[in-house]
């Protein structure tokens, strides 16, 4: 009777073993920011600690901007492409704001080394990256993911960063010593490029949604600036003053403008 309940009890055993192991290893996959965390997560980036609010916006302008990338190739309105879409197509495809801009809140008070974000993923698939900018502090990880099934040679002139072929479902990590921006992209797909800012005191960022230029921040009350940024730069008006009260959530009543004619 006990020989044929040793098994049992080591099969047991090994699953909770195995069970454990598995969840050790998404917890630290989901710390690098390898593995999709809760939705949130996905489209805010936080280095504050404190107890947050919920401040919801919105971005207006955005279907005045033209990615650089959609421009370069072009030689005459026949024969050029962007994103493998015909030039004089280009208009028929709105600008997914959700991986090109990237809406960015710095505190009023500012600090004199503000932490490192979370660690950021950043997909490579499809010929394009997502996000396309990105605004950090310095010291933030990023994480490069190819989700292609070729490789990509991804180039920068950043610092601390070495040119070597990105593999078929491989990672590469790097992180900003210093403000600046840093472009990556891919020779052979002039598509594949991104801009990560490296900007001090950045208190958070999020990237609007697809379908009406939405965004939520999660933050501490307080005062802060927001800012956009796209192509790795800033565009538009900043909003200034903007209060995040002791009790939410809010949202705020007029929208962040970005068009390129408003800087």
């Amino acid at each position: 009777m006990e020989r044929k309940q040793v098994p049992r009890l080591q099969k047991r055993a090994t699953k909770v073993t195995v069970l454990f192991v598995n969840r050790i290893r998404v917890t630290e996959a989901l710390r690098l920011g390898l593995l999709a965390a809760p939705a949130l997560s996905l489209t805010l980036g936080s280095a504050l600690a404190a107890p947050t609010i919920q401040l919801k916006g919105r971005i207006s302008g955005y279907e005045k901007l033209v990615p650089e990338v959609s421009t370069e190739p072009q030689r005459t309105p026949q024969t050029s492409y962007a994103w493998r879409i015909p030039w004089a197509l280009r208009a028929r495809f709105p600008l997914l704001v959700s991986r090109e801009i990237c809406v960015v809140a710095f505190p009023a008070n500012a600090v004199k080394d503000a932490p490192a974000l979370d660690p950021v993923l950043i997909k490579v698939t499809g010929g394009r990256t997502n996000p396309v900018t990105l605004v950090v502090t310095p010291g933030t990880r990023i994480a490069f993911k190819n989700g292609d099934p070729f490789a990509h040679d991804l180039t920068s002139a950043a610092a601390n960063w070495s040119r070597a072929p990105l593999q078929p479902g491989g990672t590469r990590e790097w992180s900003p010593t210093a403000p600046g921006v840093a472009e990556f992209r891919d020779e052979f797909f002039p598509s594949v490029r991104t801009f990560v800012v490296a900007e001090k005191n950045v208190a958070a960022f999020a990237f609007p949604s697809d379908k009406d230029g939405s965004f939520v921040f999660s933050l501490p009350a307080g005062d802060y600036t927001l800012k956009a940024y796209f192509g790795g730069h800033p565009v538009g008006k900043p909003m200034t003053d903007v209060k995040v009260p002791q009790r939410g959530p809010a949202e705020l009543k007029e929208a962040l403008v970005v068009s390129a004619e408003s800087k």
